[in-house]
């Protein structure tokens, strides 16, 4: 397999990566897409990356971690854009993606990629969101809230790398809150995996149920999970096997198997 060489999404920003090479499978790779606030090297991913079947690939979407580019809190037109990059470019490398792996946001962004592109084998919907206009007043302050009415931004309290300010915009909210997750209806040849733990304190288990309610039929397997949160802390090992346990259900995925 030829090196991996650098990443720049559409608008020439570099992205940041992290290549694991699975000891007895280099053809074939997995994509790993982290949440918002947060980052490739962290939470569950950097295990995940080396627990799963073949070799697996993190990065860090633009703005966040160690990739170029200002951070910005609702950008799923531009995260969606950046996991194409990193899609194009593995193949320009000679891989085959078996699968996308997002967690969270990085779940909502796999599957808008799916939606618009629709050329993967299977998209794992980790945790992710289905109703996008949730999840902000619920995590914010009141008072944050009516600065962004009568400021136009705020800076958010919370952000993985210290330091460093996470600016949230009225611009960048209505951008979420106007992401339509319905547009997975389109999906018509990718295989979608969602795994949700029933304790998820972010993102309720029912957004699971939506997202089932909306993928045609015999596209969609769905995994609840009895107790987890949304890290999976102390369930990490039951989240990999759920995953693992699919893919070896399903060679096909593979380029050892029919693509």
């Amino acid at each position: 397999m030829s090196t991996l060489p650098e990443i720049r999404n559409a608008v020439g920003e570099r992205l940041a990566t992290n290549l694991w090479r699975h000891p007895s499978d280099i053809s074939n790779i997995i994509i790993i897409c982290h949440g918002l606030l947060t980052t490739k090297d962290r939470g569950f991913l950097p295990d995940l990356s080396k627990a799963l079947s073949c070799s697996t690939l993190r990065f860090d979407f633009s703005g966040n971690g160690e990739s170029e580019g200002e951070w910005e809190f609702g950008s799923m037109r531009k995260q969606t854009d950046d996991l194409r990059s990193v899609v194009v470019a593995l193949r320009q490398s000679g891989w085959h993606i078996a699968a996308i792996v997002g967690h969270s946001m990085g779940a909502d962004i796999s599957l808008l990629y799916a939606a618009e592109h629709d050329d993967v084998p299977l998209v794992v919907n980790v945790s992710g969101r289905f109703d996008l206009t949730r999840g902000i007043r619920e995590k914010y302050s009141d008072e944050l809230m009516q600065k962004l009415e009568t400021e136009g931004q705020f800076v958010s309290p919370f952000g993985p790398i210290k330091g460093k300010k996470y600016v949230i915009t009225k611009a960048s909210v209505e951008e979420r809150i106007n992401t339509r997750m319905d547009v997975i209806s389109n999906i018509d040849r990718t295989y979608i995996l969602t795994i949700h733990g029933t304790e998820d304190e972010v993102i309720p288990v029912g957004d699971a149920y939506e997202i089932d309610a909306r993928l045609r039929k015999g596209l969609h397997c769905m995994v609840i999970l009895p107790d987890p949160n949304h890290a999976y802390k102390g369930f990490e090992s039951t989240l990999f096997h759920t995953i693992n346990d699919y893919l070896i259900q399903h060679p096909e995925y593979f380029k050892t198997g029919t693509p």
